[in-house]
């Protein structure tokens, strides 16, 4: 039976036959290296889609603009033919207009229109020096279109019409009168025209 003396506290520690012993640390291998990165991805892959959102899961109309960050929406954010001229302003329609295009070839002369109505168009007049209107005659085969009459003195029109007052008109009638309502010396015009 063997005996054991209680150790000093002063004694240096005892270290038993055949316990373990520490060697050079080892680095892992290439390969060891591959598999650990290969395992991080997938954890970290599966992670990720386990808190993905999607349309699913989001309420319908409970989104608005306030939740889009400005300038994240690209044109392929959009369904092709979605947007009409009622999404877009005023200021960006006019944008989107481009400049004008070259002035395209003449169009081929129109057919030719009837006949006019009157041919020759003269002016008939007839001088007088006072008295009774007088009418400026269109001679046979003209008819009177329009007419007048004219004075140098200070005086005004009292008699301009076609005549006859009825029918087709053949001459024009007319008078001028000065202030003190005496017919003062004129020139009655009938514009004729050829029927």
């Amino acid at each position: 039976m063997h005996r054991f003396n209680k150790p000093h506290p002063m004694d240096p520690p005892l270290r038993l036959k055949g316990g373990p012993r520490r060697g050079p640390r080892r680095r892992p291998s290439a390969s060891m290296a591959v598999a650990l990165m290969a395992l991080f991805v997938a954890l970290g892959g599966t992670s990720y889609a386990a808190i993905t959102i999607t349309g699913k899961n989001v309420k319908n109309s409970s989104l608005t603009g306030a939740d889009i960050k400005n300038g994240s929406l690209r044109g392929r954010d959009v369904r092709n033919r979605s947007l009409t001229s009622s999404d877009l302003s005023s200021g960006t329609i006019s944008s989107l207009r481009g400049t004008s295009g070259p002035a395209g070839t003449s169009g081929p002369a129109g057919p030719a229109g009837p006949a006019g109505t009157f041919g020759t168009v003269t002016v008939r007049t007839n001088f007088y020096q006072s008295g009774a209107p007088v009418t400026a005659a269109c001679q046979s085969g003209e008819v009177a279109v329009g007419g007048g009459v004219s004075t140098g003195n200070q005086a005004f029109p009292r008699v301009s019409a076609p005549t006859p007052g009825f029918g087709t008109p053949i001459g024009w009638k007319g008078q001028v009168v000065g202030t003190d309502n005496v017919a003062v010396s004129g020139t009655v015009y009938a514009v004729c025209a050829r029927r």
